[in-house]
């Protein structure tokens, strides 16, 4: 009827995969005039260790802080002035770089996720804001009662798995972690990773291809 052929038009997905290995995913719906950007690369807690675990985390909010071309604060002045926001955090079986905006900034919005993709600075000076910061939610979250029963259960449930380790990581980890083995990982999991772009909003499939 009328409504399932609305919805037809209102949701059409599509997926590509590019000569460099990218996997690009678009959900064009023309009903809202905004677009919100998902670049993810397989990483996360599942590949860490008792002396990297959080390093995924940690490493993408760092590289928010800044690129060779951008500091934080022009960065996120940058997104807002496109009608939206940038973040970036790490999970379990990825690291992300997300993003929203206004429909007709799109472009920009995309770019400014590969900057930081591409350029990160790894300022010290952001690393040590960075670390000072996760280690801030961890001592939060160790004394907050549902997620210290959360954690429990997870190594109760998988023990020295790495799936056992919510996000944020080790506070040994993470004190211990510097620039040269953030470095190091953004090589292996940016640089070496084959990455899933995702693009929801009013856009064109082909355009957001062509751009990609």
């Amino acid at each position: 009827g009328p409504a399932s052929t609305a919805g037809a038009q209102a949701t059409s997905v599509t997926r590509h995969i590019l000569p460099n290995g990218m996997t690009v995913i678009v959900r064009e719906n023309p009903t809202a005039p905004v677009v919100t950007a998902s670049l993810q690369v397989r990483a996360g807690s599942r590949i860490e260790t008792p002396d990297t675990a959080g390093i995924t985390n940690f490493l993408v909010r760092t590289m928010i802080r800044g690129t060779a071309r951008r500091s934080g604060t022009a960065l996120a002045e940058t997104a807002e002035a496109l009608g939206g926001s940038l973040d970036a955090s790490g999970e379990v079986e990825s690291a992300e770089i997300r993003g929203e905006a206004l429909a007709r900034h799109w472009e920009d919005l995309l770019g400014l996720m590969a900057e930081v993709a591409l350029e990160p600075s790894l300022l010290g000076e952001e690393i040590e804001r960075e670390r000072a910061l996760i280690l801030n939610q961890i001592k939060t979250r160790a004394e907050t009662p549902f997620a210290l029963s959360f954690d429990t259960l997870l190594h109760e449930l998988y023990g020295n798995h790495p799936y056992a380790w919510q996000r944020l990581g080790l506070k040994s980890a993470v004190e211990r972690l510097g620039r040269d083995e953030l470095a190091a990982h953004y090589r292996e999991v940016f640089r070496s990773a084959r990455p899933v772009l995702a693009v929801s909003g009013q856009v064109r499939s082909e355009h957001v291809v062509r751009t990609a």
